[in-house]
């Protein structure tokens, strides 16, 4: 295989996981390392590093998949072979600017990355924001990697703290409602299988319906709200309780807590 397919992953966690399983599916090699040794074991698909060194010395493309407390004793610990290989790193921990990168890693091509959890069903929607040493060729190879796992949108580094708060918490959000009305039918004497289905099952078909649509959010709400109805009944009632306001307020602590983060590595 070519060694412009081969993609070094630093971090076996959930997504860095995800990216794997999605890279494989696109046929290229990967090459993946985790202090965690048992997280590794029989994984005869990839190409298992014994260190850092190894996996950077075989991999023109680095994927930085460790938590954020985790990266400035991983960059002193990867400094050297960086600086002799030049791999392309990309990064998708939340809140740790380019700059923390360009500041610790001198003349290195750097480009962060945004994705979420549905990676793991090739569904996520990646964001990219590249640094100043970053060439088109290199966003292009970053774009073809996260392509592997969903959809991706080329955008300034500025509005990844808003995205980490959107899209990369999303999937929380969207399963904190669901487990509410799971709670809420089980209330209502439904069983715990039945419950679950049930919800499983009206997300699913919801998203379904809207996937292909241009139509905004609010449209689709009328459609299922009628005047005086079931639906409107539990809307009108959120409405009085400010819930939107509140989501909001959500959102944007979530948005306030990936500035602190990468505040704090300044």
């Amino acid at each position: 295989m070519r060694r412009e397919k081969t993609v070094g992953i630093i971090g076996f966690g959930n997504m860095g996981s995800a990216i794997s399983e999605g890279l494989l599916f696109k046929e290229w090699r990967v090459y993946v390392y985790d202090r965690n040794k048992r997280k590794l074991r029989e994984k005869k698909k990839y190409f298992v590093s014994p260190s850092t060194d190894h996996l950077i010395q075989y991999s023109p493309y680095i994927i930085i998949a460790v938590k954020p407390q985790d990266i400035p004793a991983l960059l002193e610990e990867i400094k050297e072979g960086v600086l002799i290989h030049r791999p392309l790193v990309i990064s998708i921990a939340a809140g740790v600017s380019i700059k923390f990168f360009e500041e610790r890693l001198p003349k290195i091509k750097i480009i962060r990355v945004m994705p979420n959890l549905a990676a793991k069903k090739r569904e996520s929607i990646s964001f990219i924001s590249p640094g100043r040493l970053v060439s088109l060729k290199d966003i292009e190879i970053a774009k073809e990697i996260f392509k592997c796992i969903g959809e991706v949108v080329l955008i300034k580094e500025s509005f990844l703290d808003k995205v980490t708060a959107i899209s990369g918490s999303g999937p929380g959000y969207v399963y904190y409602f669901m487990d509410t009305l799971y709670k809420s039918a089980l209330s209502l004497g439904f069983s715990r299988i039945v419950a679950m289905r049930m919800v499983k099952k009206t997300f699913l078909g919801a998203i379904t319906l809207i996937k292909d649509s241009r139509e905004d959010f609010s449209l689709w709400i009328k459609k299922v709200a009628s005047p005086g109805g079931t639906t409107q009944a539990a809307l009108d009632f959120w409405k009085n309780c400010k819930l939107e306001r509140l989501v909001r307020r959500g959102i944007k602590k979530a948005y306030l807590r990936a500035r602190q983060l990468n505040l704090k590595k300044k």
